[in-house]
């Protein structure tokens, strides 16, 4: 499901990246990703194409790209998530890909 947000800015015609995180976790944790149990965060890579600007209209997009059994702890795993978040011209103006710790379905 993709959700949207209008970002309003008082700053000078670029947003800052910090803005564009925000506005993107925010529909992240609205939306909710579909996974039980609570998840903690292990690294990810987070890139920002081109810029956001006032104004903008954003939606989140998220795909499970890999899963990974934990080799020490028979109750967790890992999923990686690739999140795009794009502009009202579906430019990618940030994508982020994390390394989530998710408990494992019994």
């Amino acid at each position: 499901m993709m959700r949207s947000k209008v970002i309003r800015s008082c700053l000078p015609p670029l947003v800052s990246g910090i803005d564009s995180v925000e506005g993107s976790m925010r529909l992240l944790v609205e939306g909710g990703l579909p996974l039980v149990g609570g998840i903690l965060g292990a690294g990810g890579d987070i890139a920002w194409p081109k810029p956001t600007r006032p104004g903008d209209t954003l939606r989140v997009g998220s795909e499970v790209v890999a899963i990974t059994p934990s080799k020490s702890r028979s109750d967790r795993g890992i999923a990686t998530v690739r999140s795009r978040t794009h502009n009202q011209k579906n430019e990618v103006v940030q994508e982020l890909t994390a390394k989530l710790i998710v408990p494992r379905r019994v």
